[in-house]
């Protein structure tokens, strides 16, 4: 469980409510070991969910997004998570 301090999570929402989403999304990606959740920045505005970052593969951040919608109160979720550029290996 993260622990954010309501002084933190205010900064980044715009109302009690909106805090409260954004605290429960960024516990539950938190608790998801397929997500980079350090990556993935979270913000709430009157119950329009911004999710952005890197992502390590579309899969995480398709599933960052499935997360967000699955929390009550939020009405829309708009995504502009980057997918991290892997680059191979020389030998």
């Amino acid at each position: 469980m993260m622990n954010l301090t309501m002084a933190q999570v205010k900064l980044i929402a715009a109302t009690p409510e909106d805090a409260n989403i954004t605290v429960l999304i960024k516990e539950k990606l938190f608790t998801d070991k397929d997500i980079a959740a350090m990556t993935i920045k979270v913000e709430t505005n009157n119950g329009i969910v911004s999710l952005s970052g890197v992502a390590d593969n579309q899969a995480q951040a398709d599933n960052a997004i499935k997360i967000a919608k699955t929390i009550n109160g939020v009405k829309e979720v708009r995504s502009t998570i980057q997918l991290r550029e892997i680059i191979p290996a020389t030998s």
